[in-house]
């Protein structure tokens, strides 16, 4: 999906009313805590989960409460 459709979908999201994303990451366990690299970083920014879920097939979901997430704008 491209960067600027992402962003208006992650938009749309916090506009729903929705109090929680839940979405997969690129995240792996290292010897401290899990890490996430695609969705932590730009154009999306958002801050580290509140928590991981484990999805039973080997992915990991990231929980973010839409309240807390700061969006940076596309323009």
């Amino acid at each position: 999906m491209p960067e600027d459709e992402a962003l208006r979908a992650l938009a749309g999201f916090r506009a729903s009313g929705a109090r929680y994303l839940i979405a997969s990451t690129r995240a792996h366990t290292g010897d401290d805590a899990p890490l996430v690299s695609d969705l932590l970083s730009a154009p999306f920014n958002l801050p580290l989960p509140r928590t991981f879920v484990l999805d039973g097939h080997g992915a990991v979901l990231g929980v973010w409460p839409l309240a807390d997430s700061e969006l940076t704008a596309s323009d």
